[in-house]
């Protein structure tokens, strides 16, 4: 899905972001997923790079325990295998408490941004897919909202961002 916002949390470019999530507290071990189509690596770039911030309402009562909630990235470059990445958890985030927020949010706990990178050294084209798995239960949700998609190109001695098209 794409949203202008998730209560108070604005997306880091101030445009658009996306927004995945284990649904609607009635499905057990659901998964949700967003795919790129190919996306052309520019000349020069070493990374792929995305920022991504976790909620859930799991926080704070379910730290720790099986209920896992867990985000995978995984990136299919046109050389090479395919690399994942087990990008974060309820069990090993760190999270802002959001229990008394009163912006709309609606979860109990968040990440904020952070980036996530992967190396494309080599590759002509890239596909990326960003999941969220529900584990464990039916009764607690978390979400992922992705933006600021991009990749690291080195220009002679400095390296420059090259923003991909946002989401619209």
């Amino acid at each position: 899905t794409v949203v202008q916002s998730q209560g108070s949390i604005l997306p880091p470019e101030r445009l658009n972001m996306a927004r995945i999530d284990t649904g609607d507290a009635a499905s057990l071990n659901k998964t949700s997923s967003i795919t790129s189509g190919p996306i052309t690596v520019p000349a020069g770039a070493t990374q792929l790079m995305f920022d991504l911030n976790f909620l859930s309402d799991e926080y704070p009562t379910y730290i720790g325990q099986e209920f896992d909630d867990v985000v995978v990235a995984t990136m299919i470059p046109s050389s090479g295998s395919p690399v994942s990445k087990r990008v974060t958890s309820v069990n090993s985030a760190s999270f802002t408490d959001l229990q008394t927020d009163t912006t709309g949010i609606g979860f109990n706990g968040m990440t904020g941004f952070f980036p996530v990178t992967f190396d494309v050294t080599g590759s002509t084209t890239v596909i990326l897919s960003i999941e969220i798995s529900d584990v464990g239960d039916t009764a607690f949700d978390s979400a992922a909202l992705i933006d600021n998609i991009r990749f690291n190109v080195t220009k002679s001695l400095a390296n420059t961002l090259t923003k991909l098209n946002h989401v619209e």
